[in-house]
């Protein structure tokens, strides 16, 4: 609304300026422009940003953004900086930013929401992954969406609790059956349970839509392993392996060529032996181990995690916060829908802004 005051009132008295000769009428205009760039410098800065990072050119990207966040950023801005700071794995620079973010209570009640959303995922890839359920689960209720029931309940697969594991994934398939990443969490919950039938069933659908994060075909292919549909296992693993990664990625190449390598051997799969594969933190070697996966993420895995050994090598992944990676960076007029659907498939929205996660 300002900038409309200023673009009228500019206007004006440019005109009048014109009137009196082409150098005042122009040196009107000149100042005119500067104020409304000065005003709009930050929005300016993410967009060039953000279409750096589209074109793969991530360096100058997070150069554009830090212009902008030094330049003063709006609280939702700034959602939208940590998200990506997160999936290029900056933890250090994301977690103070989100750090200041929630320092004060001044904000409005869905804004700390989003907020609060990023740090979660944060939380989830430095290793703290209960301290990353309790934040989720505080916000659940005022935040309900996609990308939270995407990101809860792959939280509550990896803690290992699978009765409730089952009926939260099932009130989400409920709520959006058509979400990439909740279809995900419920296949690999059949999965876990043993059940394949059903998982396969799943997987099929999820297939269908064509997912762009590559946990997707990683987990369809261990379950047509489990079935002895081995063609199609490998089929799905060669294209995961065309799939970009990211600090947020949870299955890095060098799982999918085991997975491969153990498939072309013949060796037979261990029936419903599934167990979660673990990814150590790369910013905390110190940390537990886990697994994490965001509309959000989220977004998604990291290649640079060390794997925990096991005995039976084929486990899931974890369902990116890719699905963050979509609400993060979402403009706030479709994250304010709370208790509405929020997409959370990075395929609709691989130019993810940046808002709430997830995982």
């Amino acid at each position: 609304m300002v900038d409309i005051i200023i673009v009228l009132v500019g206007g004006f008295i440019a005109f009048g300026a014109y009137q009196m000769g082409w150098g005042p009428g122009i040196f009107v205009s000149l100042i005119v422009l500067a104020v409304l760039i000065y005003r709009r410098f930050t929005s300016i800065c993410i967009a060039v940003a953000m279409r750096y990072y589209s074109a793969g050119k991530k360096i100058k990207a997070m150069d554009w953004f830090e212009r902008g966040y030094k330049f003063g950023m709006k609280f939702e801005e700034k959602i939208t900086y940590t998200y990506y700071l997160l999936r290029e794995g900056r933890i250090g620079k994301c977690e103070e930013i989100l750090n200041s973010m929630l320092a004060f209570r001044t904000q409005k009640p869905l804004e700390r929401c989003r907020a609060k959303a990023n740090h979660a995922m944060l939380l989830m890839k430095t290793g703290r992954l209960y301290e990353a359920v309790e934040e989720l689960e505080e916000i659940f209720p005022t935040y309900k969406n996609t990308t939270l029931y995407g990101s809860l309940g792959f939280c509550y697969l990896v803690q290992g609790d699978m009765k409730k594991a089952q009926q939260f994934n099932e009130e989400a398939y409920e709520y959006n059956s058509d979400d990439p990443v909740i279809m995900d969490n419920m296949m690999q919950t059949y999965a876990k349970l043993g059940q394949f039938e059903k998982a396969y069933e799943l997987s099929e659908k999820l297939m269908e839509k064509k997912p762009v994060f590559r946990e997707a075909y990683y987990d369809t292919a261990v379950v047509e392993y489990q079935l002895g549909k081995t063609e199609d296992a490998l089929s799905r693993l060669d294209h995961a392996l065309t799939i970009p990664t990211s600090f947020l990625t949870t299955v890095s190449d060098e799982v999918i060529k085991e997975l491969k390598e153990k498939i072309e051997s013949g060796a037979e799969p261990k029936g419903s032996q599934m167990v979660f594969l673990e990814v150590k933190s790369a910013s905390l070697p110190d940390a537990p181990t886990l697994r994490t996966r965001p509309s959000a993420p989220p977004v998604r895995r990291n290649t640079a995690e060390g794997i925990a050994e096991s005995d039976d090598p084929i486990s899931f992944s974890a369902p990116r916060p890719d699905s963050a990676e979509e609400d993060a960076g979402r403009p706030k007029e479709e994250e304010e829908e709370t208790g509405a659907r929020t997409e959370n498939n990075e395929s609709n929205d691989d130019d993810d802004d940046g808002d709430g996660i997830f995982l």
